[in-house]
């Protein structure tokens, strides 16, 4: 059974990847800024899961993530599908803004997002 870190760091690398094939320079980023990969001018939290989009309907963000999303128009959430081994959604600053519920944490709810990924 792989451990949420395992999970995260599956789906970190998948997006990581993903960008270095379109030949943009994507690293990880250091613990606690509130997002996990800079690719190019594109900062970018990873949400990864084994589940499928009728299993999983939302993703909590933490307040770093949230307030890093409010202090950055290049902010994108990619969810990760690490059984599919591929990016299902990406979600733009103006979608998360949008969409987050703060109460009680802060919630994305997958049903009111449009953005999905083509590639």
């Amino acid at each position: 059974m792989a451990t949420n870190k395992t999970t995260g760091d599956k789906g970190e690398k998948i997006v990581i990847d993903y960008f270095r094939r379109k030949g943009i320079k994507a690293i990880k980023a250091e613990h606690g800024l509130g997002y996990d990969v800079k690719a190019g001018k594109y900062l970018i939290e990873v949400k990864s899961t084994g589940q499928t989009t009728k299993q999983k309907n939302f993703f909590f963000l933490s307040q770093n993530e949230f307030l890093a999303a409010c202090r950055n128009k290049n902010y994108w959430i990619y969810w990760v599908n690490i059984k599919e081994n591929k990016i299902k959604l990406k979600i733009s600053r103006n979608e998360i803004l949008k969409h987050t519920r703060p109460s009680p944490q802060y919630s994305l709810y997958l049903s009111e997002l449009k953005k999905k990924i083509e590639d």
